[in-house]
């Protein structure tokens, strides 16, 4: 729930301009005579007027809440979206649905140059799979595809689990060797797809791990991670890492450690809190433990979709879908 300020008027009392006043006129009387006027070469001397005061809105949601006021369609959702569709109205959408279109907005964004999005928590069933596939979703559905999850999770991670298997059985490992070929010029568009995963409803690609090996049998070295981080970025606009529990692992250490730029990334980190289970206190009770170390606090109620084994965005109530998207807008907005 985004609490919108009471309006501030910033605007000046008009002035009171001089005015003629307007008296009756008796037609048998002869006209006035008019006063003898005097020009001289002096100028005109004014009255200096007060300057207007100038209020310059820098909330970035408010002042996107602004813009798309200005060219605003009618309403599409509740019942001022269904009688502007079966009647022909022009009713205002609610503050909700220009909040939910200021969202839309953000994730639709394509920046110049690929962006990486990592989730990350140091505890194992936080919801890191689930928010990465759902950011993912709605940044590709919105956006226009280009956008790939990438399982970094060494210890079996679930991400190929929870999302569509393409017409093939490649995993992060088959990519590894493959590395330099993708990346030489002669490399076509459509190369990559033979080690990633496409999800023809959300619209977004999955470099999956194999959760049947344990992780010395997969583990990447530093090198390699870099490598296929570096083909990432040369076919998607958008990376989002889905990273495992380890904080003292080499790989997960080479995601989140930047030098300077740790503080920066910390700084700007949006936190995610879902409601796993319906028996759990509701995700908006853990938001002031939060709201102090991030730049954004979202909260996702519960969804009985959440626990089915392939998420989908088009499955989720529309409540939790919204919820979602604020999550997602909400990472866009920082990058």
């Amino acid at each position: 729930q985004l609490d919108t300020p009471a309006p501030v008027s910033n605007t000046p009392a008009p002035m009171q301009m001089p005015t003629t006043p307007i008296v009756p006129t008796d037609f048998h009387q002869s006209p006035p005579t008019p006063p003898t006027q005097t020009f001289t070469n002096q100028p005109a001397q004014f009255e200096a007027q007060p300057t207007p005061t100038t209020f310059v809105e820098t909330d970035p949601l408010k002042i996107s809440l602004l813009n798309a006021q200005k060219n605003e369609v009618p309403a599409r959702l509740g019942w001022r979206g269904s009688l502007n569709r079966h009647l022909g109205t022009t009713l205002a959408p609610t503050e909700y649905e220009r909040r939910v279109r200021v969202d839309e907005t953000a994730v639709s964004t394509h920046w110049p140059g690929p962006r990486t999005i990592a989730v990350v928590n140091g505890k194992g069933g936080a919801g890191k799979t689930p928010t990465a596939i759902l950011i993912a979703a709605l940044l590709a559905r919105y956006g226009g595809g280009g956008v790939v999850a990438f399982d970094n999770n060494p210890t079996r991670g679930t991400l190929g689990w929870r999302t569509e298997q393409g017409p093939h059985n490649a995993t992060i490992l088959d990519m590894v060797p493959q590395t330099e070929a993708l990346m030489d010029p002669s490399a076509r568009n459509g190369d990559v797809a033979a080690y990633t995963h496409h999800q023809t409803i959300d619209q977004f690609d999955v470099l999956r791990s194999n959760p049947l090996l344990l992780s010395t049998e997969q583990k990447l070295t530093p090198k390699e991670l870099d490598g296929i981080q570096q083909v990432l970025t040369r076919y998607y606009r958008m990376i989002i890492w889905d990273t495992g529990n380890d904080e003292g692992d080499n790989l997960w250490l080479r995601i989140v450690s930047h030098d300077e730029r740790s503080a920066t990334l910390a700084a700007n980190a949006v936190v995610v809190i879902s409601q796993a289970d319906r028996e759990e206190p509701p995700a908006t009770s853990l938001v002031d433990g939060f709201a102090g170390i991030a730049r954004e606090v979202v909260t996702i109620p519960y969804d009985r979709a959440m626990r089915e084994q392939w998420l989908r965005s088009d499955k989720l109530a529309p409540a939790t879908r919204a919820a979602w998207l604020h999550a997602a807008a909400a990472v866009a907005r920082g990058l």
